[in-house]
């Protein structure tokens, strides 16, 4: 397994979630473990832990909701169903459904959705290959498997894998590209501080 696909199986494994597709041979070796996806009681209330250690909620929206309106958590947050409304989370956000508007969090993972809005993430975002985002990205660090229209500013990388389907200007410290992805746009790469230019005699 290589480094972006151990990347993606992080960020999902943090929010204790994979994608729901057990007898895909390529989804368990992106994500692991399927998801669970039967409603919990108060009493069965579940939890997981961020980079820091601090116990989170983890909240659920089910396959069959579908919710108009803002939503905000001080926890992790998965999201099988239609939101339409923009999401705010402190902890993570995993989507295998349908947004129209804006996701916010530290690492957000998606996978078999679409989603029309900008994203901003504190860590990172992974877009596998039945992904579809219409909006802009500002985010530390981009890993692109799927379909992305719009800016990307990425402080840190942005891998655009091999299914990759990108149109926009990115903005980010370093990248990757592999064989097979298709991009239309600006490239630009930015370090700190001054870099002496090379062309002078």
């Amino acid at each position: 397994m290589g480094i972006f696909e151990s990347i993606k199986k992080m960020i999902f494994r943090l929010l204790g979630l994979s994608p729901q597709n057990e007898e895909s041979e390529s989804m368990e070796e992106g994500y692991g473990e399927t998801m669970n996806n039967e409603l919990t009681t108060p009493e069965e209330e579940q939890y997981t832990e961020n980079d820091s250690g601090e116990r989170m909620t983890l909240s659920h929206i089910s396959e069959e909701a579908t919710v108009q309106g803002d939503i905000t958590t001080r926890g992790n947050l998965q999201i099988l169903g239609k939101v339409k409304g923009n999401i705010e989370a402190k902890g993570n956000v995993a989507v295998q459904g349908d947004i129209k508007g804006n996701i916010s969090g530290g690492k957000i993972g998606l996978y078999k959705c679409t989603i029309r809005g900008n994203l901003e993430a504190s860590a990172g975002v992974v877009a596998d290959t039945d992904a579809l985002i219409i909006g802009d990205v500002k985010t530390q660090s981009l890993i692109l498997d799927g379909r992305l229209k719009g800016d990307v500013d990425a402080g840190n990388l942005v891998v655009i894998k091999e299914n990759g389907y990108y149109l926009g200007d990115i903005v980010t410290g370093s990248i990757s590209i592999e064989n097979g992805a298709i991009i239309k746009g600006r490239i630009e790469t930015v370090v700190d501080g001054d870099i002496e230019e090379p062309f002078e005699e």
